[in-house]
């Protein structure tokens, strides 16, 4: 996750080089700015999630069907989001609307079908760690001997 916050931090600020001297192609200059500064924090958080993707897709996880919509269809929302960010940055005035058009449909599209998806799943049962009268005893013979150990360094 560090590797890639690094990352996507380096790339925000080669982009936002990049573009510093562009101009907007109109006279508003502060809006010019802001505006890549928020593309650049959304190219962030894109490139954030993919590596978050990556790192947990190497672990045996097991998400409930809930979950793992949630995580694909918001992902999924989220980089088409970035990446027509990212193509109107290219253009001249910073907006095309041959991309946006489509990306809002898409992202209607993906929400409409995770909507759908979404069943209703049995609340998890909670399990009670029970030990036995031994192992109880022998916890609090610790944490008694933590808690002298502890009582003696504050006194120090």
């Amino acid at each position: 996750m560090y590797s890639g916050i690094v990352l996507s931090g380096a790339a925000s600020v080669a982009i936002t080089g990049i573009f510093w001297r562009g101009g907007a192609g109109n006279d508003d200059v502060v809006l010019f700015y802001l505006e890549i500064v928020q593309r650049s924090v959304v190219f962030c958080l894109a490139v954030v999630i993919a590596t978050i993707l990556f790192a947990l897709s190497r672990y045996p996880l097991h998400l409930d069907r809930n979950a793992f919509l949630s995580t694909v269809f918001f992902s999924f929302v989220f980089l088409s989001e970035a990446i027509q960010l990212l193509i109107d940055s290219l253009t001249p005035n910073l907006y095309n609307r041959d991309v946006d058009w489509p990306e809002c449909v898409v992202s209607a599209a993906l929400l409409s079908v995770w909507a759908a998806l979404l069943g209703r799943e049995p609340s998890p049962r909670v399990s009670r760690v029970r030990f036995s009268i031994l192992g109880e005893k022998r916890l609090m013979e610790q944490l008694e001997s933590l808690n002298v150990f502890l009582g003696r360094a504050g006194r120090r």
